[in-house]
């Protein structure tokens, strides 16, 4: 049976080796902006504030807020499951633990949950797949190709930095997968119909060309990873210092409407806060530099001449305010990392539309 995990979101991939903990597996580090502080409440100010005034406190608590992300994890086997592990009563050992009166189910097409469940800050959630123990996590080619490397942009922007002590706050879960291979299964695409350089094109999301702010870098960069277990046999385990994930999750063996068919998928999910709209950047990958100790708090000054353009660029095509809102969080005085932007529709891979073959001659007349 196959197992297949699907991570999406900000991730930091690690891949511990001989002598250091975990070696040999997956280490998927979720990383988020650090929560805002917490303001103090003032006795009566706010029953006294206008509506107004409420809305414009309210506006600037979500930006404070706005490049914290979430981590979700959601299982699916194929059964029709919806309930939630974190309802579940004290002392129960999990989702297929009997109710009062009733009798355990020792069918092996289990009933889990499959509502995604939020994985609490500061998590660690080891998945283990029977069989594959001491196998080391193989990474295919196009996790080589298409996941950009932090060590490798940080030597390309400035050679001559060293690291300092990583910071484990930038962290805000962790899951831990013990075997199988990593691939990229989707690169970063962009809806044509919000326009990149003033133009709204008639024309599906198509793959884009990503270029990184500051850096000789630029390509295909990947939007999610999967890493699978082609001859699982024993199901998946799941285990939590926080949360209680129970017995191992196994498939139906029936065809559904929820899982592929004999299969165990489990997708883990980071996102920020969502927008009015998307954005043509993910400012927000410089927290990846932070968390592994890249020099200083902030290293280096934009080269203003990439900014500037990118600016005017932003502006022009409706990101404007977007634009100012993540410069305002995430390049404090225009010190900075590098992250990728798409540049322009340019980039977007172009399309072929539907044609009839048929209709075509053979031949070229008078050859």
């Amino acid at each position: 049976m196959p197992v297949r995990i699907y991570f999406r979101g900000l991730i930091l991939f690690r891949f511990p080796q001989a002598g250091e903990p975990d070696a040999g597996k997956l280490v998927a580090e979720m990383i988020s902006a650090l929560p805002a502080p917490k303001k103090k409440k003032r006795t009566g100010q706010q029953d006294k504030q206008t509506t107004e005034e409420r809305a414009t406190r309210e506006t600037a608590e979500d930006r404070a807020r706005k490049d914290e992300h979430e981590t979700e994890i959601q299982v699916a086997t194929g059964a029709d499951d919806f309930r939630n592990f974190a309802l579940q009563e004290p002392g129960t050992r999990g989702p297929n633990s009997p109710s009062k009166g009733q009798t355990s189910d020792k069918d092996a097409e289990k009933r889990k949950a499959l509502a995604p469940n939020r994985l609490p800050r500061k998590t660690r959630v080891e998945i283990t797949v029977p069989g594959y123990e001491r196998q080391r996590v193989r990474r295919a080619p196009s996790f080589w190709h298409h996941v950009p490397s932090i060590a490798r942009l940080a030597d390309i922007r400035d050679s001559d930095l060293r690291l300092t002590d990583p910071d484990d706050d930038y962290v805000r879960s962790t899951v831990v997968v013990n075997g199988g291979t990593v691939r990229v299964n989707d690169v970063v695409s962009w809806d044509t119909g919000f326009p990149l350089d003033g133009n709204v094109k008639d024309a599906p999301s198509a793959p884009a060309d990503i270029k990184f702010m500051g850096a000789d870098f630029r390509g295909h960069a990947a939007n999610g990873c999967v890493v699978e277990f082609p001859d699982a046999t024993r199901g998946v385990t799941i285990k939590s210092d926080e949360m209680e994930f129970g017995e191992p999750y196994l498939p139906v063996t029936r065809r559904n409407q929820l899982a592929p068919e004999k299969t165990v998928e489990i997708v883990i999910q980071n996102y920020e806060y969502q927008r009015a709209k998307p954005v043509p950047w993910g400012m927000d990958f410089q927290l990846m530099f932070r968390r592994l100790g890249y020099g200083p708090f902030a290293p280096t000054r934009l080269d203003r001449e990439e900014m500037d353009r990118f600016a005017a660029a932003a502006k022009n095509s409706g990101f404007g305010e977007f634009l100012e809102e993540d410069m305002a969080t995430l390049l404090r005085k225009g010190e900075w990392w590098p992250f990728p932007y798409i540049a322009s529709n340019a980039s977007l891979m172009p399309f072929s539309p539907l044609t009839a073959l048929k209709g075509r001659p053979v031949c070229v007349p008078g050859t």
